[in-house]
């Protein structure tokens, strides 16, 4: 995708492991994470801080997001 014409301006990964990757892909490619693609990862890992430039990424509670879920469905 990166290499495409029309290539995204931003990626929202599934993880930050994923994320991660694209960093690479992304260098190798010749761009440049945050001038020009923008990353979002998911899981607000530790991985977050040890990319440059720092990853933002998105923290799910899954537990409490199981517990609405359970608590709606019983409704």
């Amino acid at each position: 995708m990166l290499s495409y014409p029309n290539r995204p301006d931003a990626l929202t990964c599934f993880n930050d492991t994923v994320a991660a990757s694209v960093y690479e892909a992304a260098r190798r490619a010749g761009l440049r994470v945050g001038a020009d693609l923008g990353v979002i990862g998911k899981d607000n890992s530790a991985l977050c801080d040890k990319l440059s430039p720092a990853l933002s990424s998105v923290e799910t509670h899954c537990d409490e997001i199981a517990r609405l879920a359970v608590q709606t469905l019983l409704q």
